[in-house]
Order: structure tokens, then C-alpha cells, then sequence
């Protein structure tokens, strides 16, 4: 009845869709050979499927209008789970702007509140709990692919030049470069949209710096577990970062919700707010019950 479906080069949907389906025990459709290739390693208990029928209800990343452009012969119905919680959609509401009653997937009530009488679900921080769930396989693996032996390292994970124009990294990167301590590694997690426009600009930054530009590893909570602080500005890693409660930093300060997260009281609070806590059972309750 229910499967997952990233369609096109959207490595960025991969650690939202992955950890759901991988929870619900939904397979997931793929159709870039590559990011079937990551997912299979990354997730180790998701069903991947490159080629099938797509079922009657299909969630994705994309909002209905979207997906039915790259599948126009698709007959079913979706379920909208947008890709992380952010501050963005401020410029652009994006909920309303899009003008359907397509039924929702949403972490908490932040999200609730600018979805107005659209039909949802709250499913709370479903990635965080994939990730606690096989925390020994994705320490084994940071353990091989990523540099966890560096010292205090720090994150620098924005987001990139999206349609409301949030992206400040081209604009930031030096400046937050001269400015970190010595006594730390600055760890560059470009956007994935980032990495296939900008790889080799990307690729020249960290010369004799002590920064690393860090390799592919879609599942984000792994690499937060090992900083020490996050720099960044609307990306939705900051939201997900809150769940350690660790300094984040913003090099262009704002009047947003998480740029205001400064004291440990606050960053608890905008967790909370923005990610509620749901069981596994519960969530599927909650998804069946949406579509009856």
C-alpha cells in the first residue's frame, strides 16, 4: 500500500526518505543508480528497489504537483514529507503557495503551525531515532569513512542558493575560515546540491587550512554526534544539531527561531517545539489513520 519514491538526482531526499521507510518497512523506489548505490550502504535494512509499480500511496520529498510532472502517469496519491525542519519558507509560504490538500508528514509542532488546516501527520524526529536505533553500525562506519580522530571539530554545514536565495556560504566560507581556533578542525559539509555544481571550488578551499571537506555520507545525525559546535544559516542541520544541545553559530545573525537558540534552556525548548516525540507505532498509526 505504501512505498518511498526518490526519482532523479535528489541525493538530499536520501536521509529523509531512507530512515522513514526503512522504519515503516516500505521500499523505497530509486531511479539514479548512484543513490541506490548509497542507500543500500548507508541504511542498512531499507528495501531498495530500482524498477517496480509504484503503489497507491507513494511519500515524497517533492509536493504532489512536482512529482507528478516527473511521473506523469503516476494514478496514485502522495504523501508530502517535507525534507527536514528550517526557518526557510518565510519568504516563500511554502505550504500554501503550492495550494493543495495533499496530506503532510511533520515533525512537530513548529512545522503544524504553518500548515494551517492542511491534513497531517506529527511523526516527530523519525531520522533520530533511525540513527540511535544502529548506532553501532554507523560507528563502525564514521570509524572508516569519516576523520573522527580530529580535535574539537566544528561544522560548517549551510545550505546552498536555494529559490528564497538562503544560501551564504560562497559569501561566509572565508571569513569563517580566518575565524576559527587553531585548536580545532572545521568540518565542511557542503549541501549535496553544492557538490555538483561546485566540487572543484570546493575541493580548493581546504589546502593547507586545518579544514576538511568532508566525503559523501548522506546520514546527518552520525556526523553531529562527533561536533563540537555548528556554523551555518538556514539549513535544516541546525534544527537537527539542537537535538545535542551544543553552540550553534550563524555568521549573519537573524531574527529566526534557531538563530535565537543561544542558552541551553532555549535550544531545549526550540527542540522541542520543533520535534515531537513519537514511537515508531505510534507513527504508523498516525500515517494509516491520515489516509483512511
Amino acid at each position: 500500500m505504501f512505498a518511498g519514491a526518490l526519482l532523479g538526482d535528489m541525493p538530499h531526499y536520501l536521509d529523509h526518505l531512507a530512515p522513514l521507510c526503512a522504519l515503516m518497512e516500505w521500499p523505497l523506489f530509486i531511479s539514479e543508480p548512484s543513490i541506490a548505490d548509497a542507500a543500500r550502504h548507508y541504511y542498512p535494512d531499507l528495501t531498495v528497489l530500482e524498477s517496480s509499480v509504484l503503489p497507491k500511496w507513494v511519500v515524497t520529498c517533492e509536493p504532489q504537483i512536482l512529482f507528478q510532472r516527473r511521473v506523469p502517469q503516476f494514478k496514485g496519491k502522495t504523501l508530502w514529507l517535507p525534507h527536514g525542519n528550517s526557518d526557510k519558507g518565510w519568504k516563500i509560504p511554502i505550504f500554501d503557495a503550492l495550494g493543495t490538500d495533499e496530506p503532510l508528514l511533520i515533525y512537530g509542532q513548529q512545522m503544524r503551525q504553518r500548515c494551517q488546516e492542511r491534513p497531517h501527520a506529527i511523526i516527530g524526529n523519525f531520522r533520530k531515532q533511525y540513527y540511535e536505533m544502529h548506532r553501532p553500525f554507523y560507528r563502525q562506519l564514521t570509524r572508516a569513512e569519516l576523520p573522527i580522530d580530529d580535535i574539537a571539530p566544528v561544522l560548517y554545514a549551510p545550505t546552498w542558493v536555494d529559490p528564497e536565495g538562503n544560501g551564504t556560504f560562497w559569501s561566509d566560507v572565508k571569513s569563517v575560515l580566518q575565524t576559527i581556533p587553531t585548536q580545532t578542525t572545521l568540518w565542511i559539509r557542503p549541501h549535496p546540491n553544492m557538490v555538483k555544481t561546485d566540487e572543484h571550488r570546493l575541493l580548493a578551499l581546504t589546502g593547507p587550512l586545518k579544514a576538511r571537506l568532508l566525503p559523501e555520507f548522506p546520514p546527518v545525525y552520525p556526523v553531529l554526534e562527533y561536533a563540537t559546535a555548528y556554523i551555518g544559516d538556514m539549513s535544516s542541520v541546525g534544527y537537527d544539531f539542537l537535538a545535542f544541545d551544543r553552540p550553534l553559530f550563524f555568521p549573519r545573525q537573524a531574527a529566526l527561531p534557531l538563530h535565537q537558540a543561544i542558552t541551553s534552556i532555549e535550544r531545549k525548548a526550540l527542540y522541542a517545539e520543533a520535534f515531537a516525540e513519537v514511537s515508531v507505532h505510534t507513527m504508523r498509526d498516525r500515517i494509516c489513520a491520515l489516509v483512511e
